[in-house]
This record gives C-alpha cells, structure tokens and sequence, in this order.
C-alpha cells in the first residue's frame, strides 16, 4: 500500500496510542467536533501504523477518532504510515505536539524530559541543544522546561496540579538549594504575589543573594520595580510619600543591622576600650537605639497583634543581636 493514500477502515478496527502524550480531552470540543464532521465530513484524515490484517494503532489524530465514535461513524478516513522506530517515534510525537502547542506546560515538561531520557542525554546537558531539534523545540525553550525537573516532589507536584504556576516553577528550577526553593514558594504564595513580579524581580533578588532574608529581598524588588506587578501585602493603600518614608527607614534600619553584623563578626568589641574610645557614645546610642525598637514593636503588638510583628523572621534576631552587642559593651565600659 502506498504511503499517502487515503482508504476508508471501520472506526472500531482503530486503537488509541496508549502512550500518547496527551492526556486531556476537551469533551465539549470533542462533542463540537462531532457535530461539525457530521455536517460536513472528515475533513482531515487520521494517521495509522498497521498492526496486522485489518487492525491499526492510531498515529495521529485522536481527536478526531474520539470525534467519529461520538458521531457514531462506522468508517474514517485514515493514512497508513510506516512503523519508525520506538525512540524515533517519540521523537516524532514530541516534535509535533510541540509545534502544535497541543499539551499543557505539564504535559510538555513530562514529554520533553521523557525524550531526553529515551535519547540517552537526560543528564548531559551539554548534549541539550542537539537532542532540542529533534524534539522540535528551541534549545532555550527545552533548557526552561527542564529547570521544573529540579524542584522536589512536593514543589514539582503542585506544578502539576497548578497550585504552583509554570513561570514561578521554573524560575524556582534556578535557585541551586531545595529548602530554599520551599521558603520561596511557600513565600510568595503567602505574600500573594503575582507570578510576573515574582519571576521579574523577586526571585532574580533572593538568587542574586541567597542569605539575604526573604522579606529584605523582597522590599529591596518592590523599591527597584518600575511598576507595581506585586499585590500590596497592606489592606489599605497608602499614601506614596508615606510609603518612601517607610522604604526609606527600612533602608537605615538595614545599614544598621549591617553594621551592626560586621562588629560581631570582626570582633569590634575587642578594641573598643576605654583608654582608646568614648564607649559612653556607642552604649547610649544603643541603648536608644534598643529601647525605641522594643517601643515600636510593642505598640505594633497592641495595635495589629503579635502574629504580624513575628512573621518577620529577620525581627527579633536583630534586636537580639543588639542586645548582645550592648551587654557586651556594658562589659568594657
């Protein structure tokens, strides 16, 4: 038999592929097809591998197989094509579905990584941008699915299920560390922020330093964003200049939490005595600079409660840290 030329065989001689890589059939668009290839025919005919006298696995075009069941037609329309290969068949279903667009980004992720792994460079990525032309993609779009395979079971499962969306996903697929990759997603659905701003900004800050706390990392993206992609983490909208205040003491409390840092790692305290500093100075300073902290946060506790005050895991560290620093000056004074 020819290839290319269209015959006529029984719908019910036809079986599915059970390894299609699309698993998710539209049942309106299905009963919409139905009604369309009964008004007007099969337009298209479907493609087949012959399997032995009489019988066929469905190639391409389960849809319209679907469609012809549910239009109860005893005949299609069909090509027979010959059997390639098991890898280069997969090949082939990937390369066309990729150029169709036809399956979800998780059903992509699963397909692509599926070819990689029949093609034997799953984990040579080197070897990527060979394996992306015979899958049918760019090497940069197969180089962004493939960063979803780097996020742990839960993470990878939410993605599946859409609790987690692609863009988020895979920009989480850039960040090395696993627990962080948690903290992150776990942060930015916490915070509710939209995924561009989260991909754009937020995420590009926390890889850019992944020991900076999240929540710095976060203010310093919302201080450089041009506009705001993110939803306010406040209930009211704020006046900007009153927003730039904030913004802007955030800014020195953090200089100062820096330096602050710096004393106890370079061990300042050891030369600050006496005979060669005014310790006086740097005690009353901090000594101010606890007391009005512990003033602020505890009017912020009376007004909004105490679960707000310690969300921030950054809070009571620093004042922690502060008070440490000034017991330990008290010492040499």
């Amino acid at each position: 038999m020819k290839d290319q030329q269209i015959i006529e065989i029984p719908v019910a001689s036809v079986q599915p592929d059970p390894e299609n890589l699309r698993k998710i059939f539209d049942q309106e668009e299905l009963e919409a097809l139905a009604e369309n290839i009964k008004e007007h025919g099969q337009l298209d005919p479907v493609q087949v591998f012959e399997r032995g006298p009489g019988t066929y696995d469905l190639w391409d075009g389960e849809r319209r197989w679907r469609a012809a069941q549910l239009a109860s037609l005893p005949t299609l329309r069909a090509i027979v094509v010959p059997r390639p290969s098991d890898v280069d068949l997969l090949c082939k279903k990937i390369s066309r579905f990729m150029q169709t667009k036809a399956l979800s980004k998780p059903e992509e992720v699963r397909a692509l990584e599926q070819g990689l792994a029949a093609l034997g460079v799953l984990n040579k990525p080197a070897e990527w941008a060979r394996a992306a032309k015979k899958l049918g993609v760019k090497s940069s779009v197969l180089q962004e699915r493939m960063r979803i395979t780097k996020l742990p079971p839960e993470l990878r499962a939410k993605f599946e299920s859409g609790e987690l969306d692609y863009s988020v996903s895979q920009a989480l697929g850039k960040v090395d560390q696993v627990p962080l990759q948690k903290k992150i997603a776990d942060f930015v659905q916490k915070e509710d922020i939209t995924n561009r701003f989260a991909v754009l900004q937020f995420i590009p800050r926390v890889v850019e330093d992944p020991k900076r706390s999240l929540i710095e990392s976060y203010d310093l993206a919302k201080r450089e964003e041009q506009y705001r992609y993110s939803k306010p983490r406040k209930k009211e909208d704020v006046p900007p200049a009153i927003e730039m205040r904030i913004d802007d003491m955030l800014d020195d409390l953090r200089k100062c939490l820096r330096w602050l840092e710096a004393a106890g790692r370079q061990d300042l305290i050891a030369h600050l005595t006496p005979q060669n500093f005014n310790t006086r100075r740097i005690v009353t300073t901090l000594r101010h600079l606890n007391s009005m902290s512990s003033a602020f946060l505890s009017a912020y506790r009376q007004r909004y409660g105490d679960s707000e005050s310690t969300g921030n895991v950054s809070t009571r560290p620093q004042l922690t840290g502060s008070a440490k620093l000034l017991e330990d000056l008290k010492v040499k004074e």
